[in-house]
Order: structure tokens, then sequence, then C-alpha cells
């Protein structure tokens, strides 16, 4: 097993379970820790769609029992069957911690224990609250050859897939014309697992003819269940 962690600094090489240098090296051209951060962030629109037609796939845990809380995003590559542990090389694990400062990624939701410790996470489980979240390393593993020359081959295609994914869904007018459904999600988290609709494009060329701005649409639609507004869009 050969692989990389990139810090925000510096990166460190491995093979097997030892790090091949004892001293850490500078961060790598072209790989810098903010192009993950920018996978991560990008990739919830598109999940559906790149698992589909690029069989590449994303699975998100978190720890929020102490500190610092942690989510956890795991790329998976040659996704197969619905277990994507069994296509695990090569893969990707990219790690956000909660942050106070200005400089952040999002804000996610975390229930926030009213006891905790650093050395050992418990505590008694607290009211959700919104919490910031910074990148602080990705991972990339892969079983045979080298995993750096590996990522740079894989990364320009993939976000080039990502950037065209941007343009194409950039009004509502642009995603009609792609062809592209559109899954809707409610942004409350206890219908969000069991409430989504998916529009089809037939249908977005309707709503695209009526002169509706992608925003206007989105404030348009509303929960059959709770009543929100402004559901989460995404391609399916």
């Amino acid at each position: 097993m050969t692989g990389i962690t990139i810090l925000k600094n510096h990166v460190l090489f491995h093979e097997g379970m030892n790090v091949k240098w004892n001293e850490p090296r500078p961060s790598i051209d072209g790989i810098p820790l903010s192009k993950f951060a920018d996978l991560v962030l990008r990739w919830s629109k598109y999940s559906g769609y790149l698992l589909r037609t690029q069989k590449t796939g994303m699975r998100k845990s978190s720890d929020h029992d102490g500190s610092p809380f942690e989510d956890f995003y795991d790329i998976y590559f040659n996704v197969t069957t619905d277990d994507y542990t069994e296509s695990a090389d090569p893969y990707i694990s990219i790690t956000f911690h909660d942050t106070l400062d200005d400089d952040y990624d999002y804000v996610g939701m975390a229930r926030v224990s009213r006891r905790a410790t650093t050395a050992y996470k418990w505590g008694d489980k607290g009211e959700m609250c919104e919490k910031r979240f910074k990148i602080y390393r990705a991972e990339i593993k892969r079983k045979e050859g080298d995993a750096e020359i590996w990522f740079r081959d894989e990364l320009a295609p993939l976000q080039g897939i990502l950037d065209d994914l941007d343009q194409t869904t950039r009004t509502l007018r642009s995603w009609a014309d792609s062809g592209l459904s559109m899954r809707v999600v409610c942004t409350k988290l206890f219908c969000r697992s069991y409430n989504s609709a998916i529009i089809g494009s037939d249908q977005l060329l309707l709503d695209a003819g009526e002169g509706l701005s992608l925003d206007d649409f989105n404030q348009k639609m509303r929960c059959k269940v709770c009543g929100a507004r402004s559901p989460i869009l995404s391609v399916v």
C-alpha cells in the first residue's frame, strides 16, 4: 500500500504502514489542500450523477463526540456495488475539523456534548447547532503504483467533469437543455432522509419557459411534509 498524507504546509509519503521519510516534505505543486476541500464542497450536488456515470462515490461520516469535531469524506473509485469498501483501491479520505476562525470551508450541523474531553471522547448528548468546518488533511492510498502520479492523472479529468456540471446547472434553462434530471431534497434534517423528489428535464423546460431563474424556481418550491422552502438541488 502506498499513500500520501497532505496537510496544510507539508506532506508525508507512506509505504505500507511506514512513512518513507522521517522529515515532512514541502507541499506538492498543484496539489494544495484547498483542492480537496473544493472536491468535497462541489461533490454533494453531483454525487448521484458521478456514481452513475463515473462509478465514483463519496461517503460521509462524523465524530462529533469531543474535541475537535470531525467530518470524514471518503471518495471511492471504480465502484461496482453499493458496498464501496469492496472497491476501496484506490481511495481518498478527507478530514475536516471544526474551527472558530473566519477562514472556514462550510457550516455544518453538530450535536454538542455537554461534557467532553480531548483525551477521551465522551459526553452527554446536547443540542444540534451550527459549526464551522475547515479542511485538516487529505490522504490518498492505493495498493500498487505511485499514489501521487495516480492522483495527478485522475484530478484533472474529475475537475473537468465538475466544471462542466457547474456550467450546465448554472441556470434553469441550461439545466433543462442538458437533459439532466433534478433531485429536490428538503433542507430539514428530519425530512431529508426520506422526503425527496425527482424533476425530469421535460418539466424543467416548462418551468424555464415561464422565464423563471434558478433562484426563483428554488424559492417557489415548498416541502409537502414540513413546509420548508428553498430545497437542496442536485443532479441525478
